[in-house]
């Protein structure tokens, strides 16, 4: 799990750990809600849904990596590769690995993470391949 310090204007800068190369800034429940104009019950909502990745840190904090999130919208795809992901495992810090590290089946030098090929809208093949990592991992 990530370590965190939560500063007096409730941001997030990850300690010294391989996490936060791979994950990057996080967003807190008050800066997400801002950041995604939503209510509490929203954010709730969209937690439960699946809709948001929320990661649990060793101290009980919950933070959400901000690379779900562009220009004030959840990245598109991002519930249904959640979903898939889901089927082979249901630790969310699985889930942000995967997500966050770089994905090399489109041969070497051209390795994109998989949060970055939803971005660029290639929505049905990160599908597939949450979907094949699921597998692996539920096997």
């Amino acid at each position: 799990m990530m370590n965190v310090v939560i500063s007096q204007k409730q941001s997030v800068s990850a300690v010294a750990s391989p996490w936060t190369n791979l994950l990057g800034p996080c967003y807190v429940d008050e800066s997400v809600r801002r950041e995604l104009d939503m209510t509490q019950e929203e954010l709730h909502r969209a937690r439960r849904e699946l809709r948001l990745l929320v990661l649990r840190t060793a101290d009980g904090r919950d933070v959400y990596p901000a690379f779900q999130i562009v220009d004030g919208k959840l990245v598109t795809g991002l519930r249904e590769v959640l979903l898939e992901l889901r089927r082979g495992t249901h630790d969310s810090w699985t889930w942000a690995q995967w997500l966050g590290a770089p994905n090399e089946s489109a041969g070497p030098g051209t390795a994109l993470r998989n949060i970055d090929r939803l971005v660029a809208g290639a929505v049905s093949e990160t599908i597939r391949a949450a979907t094949q990592s699921a597998v692996i991992w539920a096997s």
